[in-house]
């Protein structure tokens, strides 16, 4: 396969993860928007919107058994094209739905509803996507070529805090609660069908074709998941890895533009191009890291990201409680920053801890369980923090637990820079 071959199917991949993560972005960052609308009466608004949006994460496991199924039976390149169709729908239902003044409390229940099946069809999407690319990808480079599925993540939620940005700035706050705030959902609808008719076009991972032509592929990836031994070590190990990221990838992106907002009295504007700038330096860092992973290793990499974590996000919140947009901007910077070495490794190492005949199931499984456990209650856990502890720091000593627990996993983790795919 020629260089340009790779760079298409790596682009197709990516762009599936940057619908689902500009799907999810958005409706964190209008979290304080929705909340007005949903929950216009309730003291609690923006932490019953942050438990909404929890909710999808609990339904993640359930959406990875049938991607795990149908990516590791059926083939990666069927999982992908289904699940950006799924998900896009969902996005694009939320722009549709009623408010709170139009159905009263029927209206969070649609919310939650959509909420629900978002969190089905995202339960695949990135485990499919960095499966498929680390099986196409040289093993030499591996990491730079994952690591572009997790620039198509954070690509979305910059996509996604652009357009809260210029809202905020250009549409007043009645506009905005009035009708404006359905456009980033329809849009998700445009962006699904573009993705779903690039990746029916996509070939079928080499991997998956090799283990199909020889006869060793699983004919049922869950229960053999479940069965095997060194599968199961992986599932929980697996778990511990991406406490920090699930954790620091929300809190960070999802939950500190609001807490700003909430409770330091900053603009939104200033929070939201906080937020964009910081994410602009994460993506441009993210092939940086994957190719540092290649040549130094996996684990150094993102060890390093744990010890960043612990050591500045303190120092981050803390300045970023100086309220103004310099003090703002430079906080999220190097939340970020210290994130972005964990990020711009995590595709490769991830994929490569399991075999190819349960590749996408293992991976699926472990990340949607880390996922629903870590991150669909990272907003929710802060936010609560904040309210019964009165400590605008405490968000950060709950990151800070997080890049602890991971950097313990990581000790006992295996090297798997460079290694080969075929025999996996």
């Amino acid at each position: 396969m020629t260089r340009r071959d790779r760079r298409k199917l790596t682009t197709a991949a990516s762009l599936g993860n940057f619908v689902e993560w500009y799907d999810y972005g958005i409706y964190g960052y209008f979290a304080a928007v929705l909340a007005v609308l949903f929950f216009p009466d309730s003291d609690t608004a923006l932490l019953n919107t942050f438990a909404i949006f929890g909710v999808a994460f609990l339904f993640r496991p359930l959406g990875a058994l049938v991607a795990g199924y149908l990516g590791d039976k059926y083939g990666r390149k069927q999982m992908l094209y289904v699940l950006i169709l799924l998900i896009s729908l969902a996005t694009a239902g939320i722009g549709t739905l009623p408010t709170h003044t139009t159905l009263g409390a029927g209206a969070a229940m649609l919310l939650v509803a959509l909420r629900i099946l978002q969190g089905l069809s995202a339960g695949g999407e990135y485990s499919g996507a960095a499966s498929y690319v680390a099986e196409f990808a040289p093993d030499r480079s591996r990491g730079f070529s994952c690591s572009w599925v997790e620039m198509g993540g954070l690509s979305g939620f910059l996509f996604g805090s652009v357009l809260a940005t210029t809202m905020s700035r250009i549409l007043t706050e009645e506009v905005l609660h009035g009708w404006a705030w359905r456009i980033p959902f329809f849009l998700a609808l445009p962006l699904g069908l573009i993705g779903y008719y690039i990746r029916r076009r996509l070939d079928e991972s080499p991997r998956y074709l090799a283990l199909e032509e020889s006869g060793h592929k699983s004919s049922s990836p869950l229960r053999d998941t479940v069965r095997d031994a060194g599968a199961r070590r992986q599932l929980g190990r697996f778990m511990g890895l991406t406490v920090v990221q699930f954790t620091s990838y929300y809190v960070f992106l999802t939950y500190t533009p609001n807490y700003m907002i909430a409770h330091l009295d900053i603009a939104p504007t200033t929070a939201y191009t906080a937020s964009t700038i910081a994410l602009a330096i994460a993506i441009i860092l993210q092939p940086v890291m994957g190719t540092l992973s290649d040549r130094v290793g996996r684990k150094p990499v993102m060890m390093g990201s744990c010890v960043a974590i612990f050591l500045f996000v303190l120092p981050a919140y803390m300045l970023m409680g100086q309220a103004g947009i310099i003090s703002a901007i430079a906080a999220q910077c190097i939340l970020m920053i210290c994130l972005s070495g964990y990020l711009g490794a995590q595709s490769a190492t991830l994929a490569e801890v399991f075999p190819t005949r349960l590749r996408v199931t293992g991976f699926a499984i472990g990340y949607s369980l880390s996922a629903a456990i870590f991150g669909g209650s990272a907003s929710y856990v802060a936010e609560l923090l904040v309210t019964k502890t009165d400590n605008p720091l405490s968000p950060a000593l709950y990151v800070m637990t997080a890049a602890a627990t991971s950097f313990f996993f990581f000790v006992k983790l295996p090297e798997t820079a460079g290694i080969s795919l075929k025999d996996a």
